[in-house]
This record gives structure tokens, C-alpha cells and sequence, in this order.
């Protein structure tokens, strides 16, 4: 098994489990999607840190989660809301796009070892 498509795997796990907890209403108030339905927002990163992050990623924190988002291509939006990350295929409504974030990620995983002679 290429163990780049583990790793890919393994980030749309993440990016999946944030996609449902983004998309869920009852979520609203401590997470939801940004205006243009391309990003989402942390509102309350209390709440967010306890109550769902433990579902996304273990273990819960939130520095090593902006760290992944940011890995997968993620950018952090300066705005207002303090926490708010978007990414052209991190859609409302268009979860299959999540593949074309991983798809990058691998290619980025394969090219880092290929350049740092690392066997994958």
C-alpha cells in the first residue's frame, strides 16, 4: 500500500468530520460557514476546543488542528471573526470536493519525500 494515500486517507477523515460539524445547524454557535460558503468560522473557540474538536481530531487541540488545515492548504482569513479558515474546495454543499484537497496533499507528501529522498 502507498503510504501517501494513508496519509491522504487520513486527512479527509479530518477534513470530513470538520465538513459535518461545520455543516451541521446545531452547531451554529460555535461553528458555522462563513458568507461566501467557502470557509468557516470558530465563534466561541471554547466551545469549539471541548465539545467538537475531540470528534475531529484526538487529541483535542486546536493549535495542532490550524496546523493541519494549514498543511492541507488551508488559509487563515483575516477578518473580524478571529478563526476563520477557507479553501476553494471546502464547500457548503459540494462534500465531494473534500478529494481534491487530499488529492493536492498527497501530491505536496509525494514531492517533499521525492525532494528529501525519503522512500514512500
Amino acid at each position: 500500500m502507498d503510504p501517501s494515500s494513508s496519509i491522504a486517507r487520513k486527512a479527509l477523515d479530518l477534513l470530513k468530520k470538520t465538513y459535518e460539524v461545520v455543516d451541521h445547524p446545531s452547531t451554529n454557535s460555535i461553528i458555522s460557514w462563513g458568507h461566501d460558503n467557502k470557509s468557516f468560522i470558530i465563534w466561541d473557540l471554547e466551545g469549539f476546543e471541548k465539545f467538537l474538536l475531540p470528534n475531529i481530531l484526538s487529541p483535542g487541540n486546536l493549535g495542532v488542528y490550524a496546523s493541519y488545515l494549514k498543511l492541507y492548504g488551508f488559509l487563515k482569513v483575516e477578518s473580524e471573526q478571529k478563526w476563520e479558515f477557507a479553501d476553494d474546495d471546502f464547500v457548503r454543499g459540494h462534500p465531494e470536493l473534500l478529494e481534491k484537497i487530499t488529492d493536492r496533499y498527497k501530491i505536496y507528501c509525494q514531492a517533499f519525500c521525492a525532494r528529501e529522498g525519503l522512500i514512500i
